[in-house]
């Protein structure tokens, strides 16, 4: 199993990647095959990405990133479709 942690700078930060009802990390997931999982710790949040595949993780942990420095507090699946299809 392949893992990746990406380092949030807020916790603003992590709710828009997840997105209302974690609409955003479920299209990240079933996209490349992988599991997102937040946690929290004494240096802030990060985000946790884990699969089978290390390119699945990878494009994965991409697309977090690039959903971080978006503005805006919400995706929807046009907003995340092109972050999404500049990883691949």
């Amino acid at each position: 199993m392949e893992q990746k942690t990406v380092r949030i700078e807020s916790s603003e930060v992590t709710a828009r990647i997840f997105g209302s009802f974690d609409v955003n990390v479920r299209m990240i997931e079933n996209a490349f095959g992988v599991q997102i999982y937040n946690r929290s710790d004494e240096d802030g949040d990060a985000i946790m990405i884990s699969g089978e595949a290390r390119d699945g993780v990878e494009l994965a942990a991409s697309a977090v990133k690039k959903i971080a420095t978006k503005k805006g507090n919400k995706l929807c699946k046009k907003g995340s479709v092109p972050v999404m299809e500049k990883v691949q």
